[in-house]
């Protein structure tokens, strides 16, 4: 084969094939094609195509150079990591959010002071028919000792709460009332660090636990009135 002409593509030499890309209004041509550049007549410059090619890489290299910043200052940042048991769910307010934090591993976090939104624990029942239904309850404030969780850069946070479970029972005075004379008692349930749960979140499975029941008795263990809790 002889070498390629480097005649123009409107005289008689070899043509250039064009490639139609885009809208069909746009020409693309091969650089094996070009032996030339059409536009300056320059044997050392290659195809000029949708802008300078100087432009081009000058672009490449800023993105690539604020990409490599952003990983330096990633890098860079101070980070702990929290420990959540596999008995426990946590989720944390994060940007005015509620952020479920992976229970039964440990989680890499940036350092900083985080509140909870929710603390929910949970036990195994017994086992019937094979099968064990999972009971939880939940807590939403206030979490006493645990209203703020820090994360140390370069160390682990593991989160202590749910049982042993305390059962909180609070009495208000009789007060007068068209129905007689009214005793409030009111029942919480409280973790090992201070956080208080929701009766009405307590679940068998995806059940609500029905409200336990209250009895009274005096001193001589008769029975003075009895009833159930309500929600709410």
């Amino acid at each position: 084969m002889g070498r390629p002409s480097t005649a123009s593509p409107q005289d008689g030499g070899r043509r250039l094939q064009p490639r139609v890309a885009g809208s069909g209004r746009e020409t693309l041509y091969r650089w094996r094609d070009l032996p030339y550049n059409s536009a300056r007549g320059s044997e050392k410059s290659g195809p000029t195509v949708r802008g300078s090619p100087m432009k081009k890489i000058a672009l490449v290299m800023v993105a690539v150079l604020a990409m490599a910043a952003m990983t330096v200052r990633s890098a860079s940042k101070p980070t702990g990591s929290i420990k959540v048991p596999a008995r426990l769910l946590l989720e944390l307010k994060i940007g005015g959010k509620p952020v479920l934090v992976p229970s039964g591993t440990e989680c890499p976090m940036a350092a900083g002071t985080y509140a909870p939104d929710s603390i929910t624990a949970r036990a195994e029942g017994e086992e019937v028919g094979g099968k064990r239904d999972i009971w939880s309850i939940t807590s939403r404030g206030p979490f006493g000792k645990r209203a703020q969780i820090e994360i140390k850069d370069g160390a682990t946070t593991t989160i202590d709460a749910g049982p042993p479970f305390v059962l909180n029972v609070a009495v208000s005075k009789a007060q007068n009332t068209p129905q007689g004379k009214v005793v409030r008692i009111n029942l919480q349930v409280l973790g090992r660090v201070g956080e208080v749960y929701a009766l009405n979140t307590l679940r068998k499975g995806r059940t609500v636990a029905p409200a336990p029941q209250v009895e009274v008795l005096d001193e001589k263990g008769t029975s003075l009135a009895k009833g159930n809790f309500e929600y709410g």
